[in-house]
């Protein structure tokens, strides 16, 4: 697994949360934590909307390798436009040759 896939997954995840796709990032994660509704509150409770992320955001991300096709993902959340202090705590990894996606938490750091 490449940064680049690893970037691509996390940009898709978060068009899909900015879409509000809750259903679709939902049966997308690998080893669902909580409920649908829990996913949609998590992301609507905090304050503003959330947005895409800029390029510059990547270099903020935390990346831990857990093995070649395995990583764990710190990614700061942008609402209206502007870097919070919102971060999703995800895995990434390969199954069955996909790259995966689990949404460990959504937390304020």
């Amino acid at each position: 697994m490449t940064m680049n896939d690893i970037q691509n997954t996390i940009k898709s995840l978060i068009i899909d949360l900015v879409n509000e796709n809750y259903e679709k990032v939902y049966n997308d994660d690998y080893n669902k934590l909580g409920s649908l509704e829990e996913l949609k509150e998590a992301v609507e409770d905090y304050p503003g909307h959330i947005t895409p992320l800029p390029d510059s955001a990547f270099d903020l991300m935390r990346v831990y390798k857990q093995s070649e096709d395995e990583y764990d993902i710190d990614c700061v959340l942008w609402y209206n436009n502007q870097r919070s202090d919102y971060t999703l705590v995800c895995n990434i990894k390969v199954i069955n040759g996909r790259t995966r996606y689990h949404i460990r938490d959504l937390l304020v750091r």
